[in-house]
Parts: C-alpha cells; sequence; structure tokens
C-alpha cells in the first residue's frame, strides 16, 4: 500500500497503467510479495524468518527497484 500512497502524493510515478480502474501497479503488488514468500517458504521451510525477510528486502529494494528505474518502468519525481 505504500506503493499506491507514494504514487498518489506524488513522489513517483509509472509511464502507464496496468489495468486502468486499479491503482498503478496494484496487481504487481498484491502478487510479488505472496509468490516470493510461498517460494521461500518451499525452498526452506525451517529456515529463520527473520534472515529471509531481510534476504526478501535487500533483494527487493537494492536489486529490483534499480532494475525497475533503469527500465523507466517508474520515474522518481522527489
Amino acid at each position: 500500500m505504500l506503493d499506491v500512497l507514494g504514487d498518489q502524493f506524488g513522489l513517483w510515478h509509472y509511464r502507464y497503467n496496468v489495468i486502468p480502474v486499479l491503482p498503478t501497479y496494484f496487481p504487481w503488488d498484491v502478487t510479488l510479495m505472496p509468490v516470493s514468500i510461498l517460494f521461500l517458504l518451499l525452498y526452506k521451510p525451517h529456515g529463520n524468518p527473520f534472515l529471509k525477510a531481510g534476504i526478501f528486502a535487500v533483494l527487493s529494494s537494492y536489486v529490483g527497484e534499480p532494475i525497475f528505474s533503469w527500465l523507466e518502468i517508474y520515474v522518481l519525481d522527489h
């Protein structure tokens, strides 16, 4: 939901809407985390949950976001 708030407050914007009646990239937001977490649970079911959360956070923040910025999927305004 922070993605939707950042888009609504004008901190960033996306070049186009995936589905015009939903907030920008809402389908991506509600599927990325559950699918990623399910894969982590599938391959490491007894692993430390804090370690898995940290790995997910680091990969999505420092790998995923720069790739989306490089592909110009979203544009930072502030």
